[in-house]
């Protein structure tokens, strides 16, 4: 009598993250972007929703293969990356603005630098707008009127 040997899931490679709030239209195209990855099985993608209040809280009825994290009130940005890197099943995350589309090449790319590059802790992709010139900066920089 052959025995059953069970074989826990192998966990994702990388774990993509988003922490949004009424940003339903930039997130479907941003995961749209993501589904047509290159070893699109070897990722998960987490959406922390900071209590929006368009159609992103039921994004996983639409998609069913992100995960959701629903936050019933908005506590920040920084708690919401923070509880989405405690549920993350990856050794790798990647945090992604949800205003930002991935090429299909991007998340392994950027995972084999990671682990071919024993000293680096971190890597980011180039970032181009629409007319493909790199892009400064996603979002502004604090200043001292920001404090």
């Amino acid at each position: 009598m052959a025995e059953d040997t069970y074989q826990a899931p192998i966990p994702p490679r990388v774990s993509v993250i988003f922490t949004v709030r009424n940003q339903i239209a930039e997130v479907r195209r941003a995961i749209a972007a993501l589904e047509a990855s290159k070893d699109r099985e070897q990722f998960e993608i987490l959406v922390v929703d900071r209590a929006s209040e368009d159609g992103t809280p039921v994004l996983d009825e639409e998609i069913p293969s992100v995960t959701m994290l629903r936050m019933p009130h908005d506590f920040g940005n920084t708690r919401a990356m923070n509880i989405a890197t405690r549920t993350a099943k990856a050794e790798l995350l990647f945090f992604l603005a949800p205003n930002i589309e991935v090429q299909p090449e991007t998340i392994s790319a950027l995972a084999e630098r990671l682990e071919n590059e024993t000293s680096a802790v971190a890597v980011c992709p180039l970032l181009i707008d629409n007319a493909g010139k790199p892009v400064a900066q996603a979002w502004p920089l604090p200043n001292k009127a920001f404090f």
